[in-house]
């Protein structure tokens, strides 16, 4: 949307979203093993469902930044409720999950929240790039809070990423 709008990206922005794309392919695999074509078709359907919402969060944010992030929010919220329901399991989380529940909730509206900003006043395809790089940010989160062991890939992922976000920002 944003280069039918806007014109195309630069150049280094272009080359920041390939390594992007790099970046978060290493850092969902834990090794380099051999690759099937069907073990892209999930991360592609993922990828366009991103990429509606992004495209959704852009296009209603011109109007209301809170109203299309309060959409996704509770859909959000009833979706997961209708899979508990046919699990069986509770609605509400346990005690000890409750502050980390919570916590996430607030860190994933105010990620909402500015990506809906970056969107008003930049570029969507700029925003949902550097969006999409959060990958990068809960895997050192898994590594230095639950002490998980990162693979030299996806060390070379943040890397990656860390590359990206240098040659898209500047």
């Amino acid at each position: 949307a944003s280069a039918i709008l806007e014109g195309l990206p630069g150049l280094q922005q272009v080359a920041g979203f390939a390594i992007a794309l790099a970046a978060v392919w290493f850092l969902s695999k834990g090794d380099l093993g051999h690759a099937k074509l069907s073990d892209f078709v999930l991360p592609v359907i993922a990828g366009l469902g991103f990429g509606f919402a992004f495209v959704c969060i852009d296009f209603f944010s011109d109007a209301s930044i809170l109203w299309p992030l309060s959409a996704a929010r509770v859909s959000s919220i009833l979706f997961l409720a209708v899979i508990a329901l046919l699990q069986g399991q509770s609605l509400l989380p346990t005690r000890s999950a409750l502050t980390w529940t919570l916590t996430a909730g607030i860190i994933s509206a105010a990620a909402g929240g500015f990506f809906a900003l970056a969107t008003k006043y930049g570029r969507l395809d700029i925003a949902a790039v550097l969006g999409a790089l959060y990958l990068a940010a809960t895997v050192l989160l898994a590594r230095f809070v639950l002490r998980e062991y990162l693979s030299r890939v996806q060390w070379f992922g943040v890397s990656a990423a860390l590359a990206a976000i240098i040659l898209i920002a500047v």
